[in-house]
């Protein structure tokens, strides 16, 4: 399921964590691991309103366990 909407609310393109440092953890490539990743950069960035945070805090169409996708 995805959002039928653009969630950001900050700027247009929110960076997906802190921009230019390593997360660790946060590097699952293959399907499934986008839901890992999504914690461990709301875990290790505590920057407000990137796409991971926004993930993390939504609550839409009954749904709250938003993530970011992963590449696979």
């Amino acid at each position: 399921i995805a959002a039928p909407t653009d969630q950001a609310t900050i700027n247009d393109f929110p960076d997906w964590g802190c921009y230019g440092f390593a997360i660790t953890g946060a590097d699952g490539l293959g399907l499934g691991t986008g839901y890992q990743n999504t914690i461990d950069i709301e875990n290790g960035c505590t920057t407000s309103g990137t796409a991971a945070d926004i993930c993390a805090n939504l609550s839409l169409a009954g749904f709250s366990d938003w993530y970011l996708p992963s590449i696979g």
